[in-house]
């Protein structure tokens, strides 16, 4: 995994976030050398504690770009990689705060994207949104048949998600969003004060999910980059960007990243 090349492949350029930055990125389509420690669930938190355990194989890196998005203000890393690490058969009770372990612990983080980038042609639409989330099958969302080919089912799945977010936006703990804004203040300082640039990105969504993303979330996002005083790249209205570029509302596939990959290299 990626960790585990840093010695050998020494990075310039180092992507951090969750799972929208790991399926988003793909370091084989930057001409300068980059590392993606992305995974799911990272918030500003587990960042930071990344950052402070690899940070001597990271003395390479000119310019890190952190995910601006609602997961890195909200989430308690921890308590979400617990759930990874159970359903992986690891030991999930020794060192409870150690989320590092848990990160590089995780395997299926290596194969997962290019195992559902290559199943992606392979099924109609309806059915491939259906792999974004077993907790929750499609047709359990009202108007999903199955059966016949439907285009309101991107839309479908965009407003599932939101309202899975809603729900957890109604129940943020404050403790843990002071948390992670006082960790994200911090890593960004730190970095800076090393002198590298860094960016706060959110990358690109699907139309489905634009069309309902509360403008409330935005705010609250702009509010944070403010607070911690780095550059700002907003790429969720990316133009160039259609629905067969994303795996599901907001996560892009292996052609998504080719084409991000090939924007990013220019400006970064």
């Amino acid at each position: 995994m990626a960790v585990a090349h840093l010695a050998t492949h020494p990075p310039e350029l180092l992507f951090l976030g969750s799972s929208v930055f790991y399926y988003g990125v793909d370091p084989r389509h930057f001409a300068r050398p980059t590392a993606n420690l992305s995974g799911s669930y990272l918030s500003f938190s587990a960042m930071h504690e990344l950052w402070e355990t690899h940070e001597a194989k990271l003395a390479s890196v000119k310019t890190v770009v952190l995910e601006l998005n609602h997961s890195a203000l909200s989430y308690d890393t921890w308590a979400l990689a617990q759930k990874d690490l159970i359903d992986l058969g690891l030991d999930p009770t020794p060192a409870p705060r150690d989320f590092v372990r848990s990160f590089d612990a995780s395997v299926h983080r290596v194969f997962w994207p290019f195992f559902t980038w290559r199943l992606t042609p392979l099924f109609h639409r309806e059915w491939l949104f259906r792999l974004g989330d077993a907790e929750e099958p499609l047709d359990a969302v009202p108007g999903f048949v199955p059966s016949k080919l439907s285009m309101g089912v991107p839309e479908l799945y965009a407003q599932r998600e939101v309202e899975k977010a809603e729900r957890m936006f109604a129940k943020i703990d404050p403790a843990i969003e002071a948390a992670n804004r006082a960790t994200g203040r911090l890593l960004v300082a730190k970095l800076q004060g090393s002198g590298r640039k860094v960016v706060l990105a959110r990358f690109p969504q699907s139309a489905a999910l634009r069309k309902i993303y509360p403008a409330g979330w935005t705010a609250r996002l702009d509010a944070a980059a403010k607070e911690f005083g780095a550059s700002v790249l907003d790429l969720t209205a990316l133009p160039g960007f259609e629905e067969l570029d994303f795996r599901d509302p907001d996560h892009l596939n292996e052609k998504g990243a080719a084409k991000l990959a090939a924007h990013l290299s220019t400006i970064l």
